[in-house]
């Protein structure tokens, strides 16, 4: 599972992962440290990865975890700072997953470097939308 660092986006796939997890299946869910907590508790492995994207404290973050800044300009300054993490989030990916394949990948719609390592590696993709 990949997803970005935002509660209005991981916490929709918590009750999918838990339920892999429960049938047997080995999963790691790639997001921020941040978000370490919440993904640990449905028995999935976290797979770290540090993304550049702007955000407030939530219920899952680690004690201390600084809030972050709002989203500030228009619809394009807001593209441009997702863009920004997208770059960000590709290489670290490749890095976790390159010699531990998946067999399948699951992203949040807001995670774009999943679906090209998918299509790059040639490994099954489903993309979990939480509106």
């Amino acid at each position: 599972m990949v997803s970005i660092p935002a509660p209005g986006h991981v916490n929709p796939s918590l009750e999918v992962v838990r339920r892999l997890v429960e049938r047997g299946h080995r999963v790691t869910y790639a997001c921020d440290p941040s978000f370490r907590a919440v993904v640990e508790a449905t028995g999935a492995e976290l797979a770290p990865y540090d993304s550049t994207l702007p955000r407030p404290n939530h219920a899952g973050a680690a004690e201390g975890d600084a809030a972050g800044p709002a989203f500030d300009g228009d619809t394009i300054d807001h593209l441009t700072v997702f863009q920004a993490d997208y770059e960000a989030m590709l290489p670290q990916l490749r890095d976790l997953y390159e010699h531990d394949r998946p067999d399948l990948f699951l992203y949040d719609i807001a995670a774009v470097p999943a679906r090209i390592l998918a299509d790059e590696w040639g490994v099954p993709i489903v993309q979990l939308s939480p509106t």
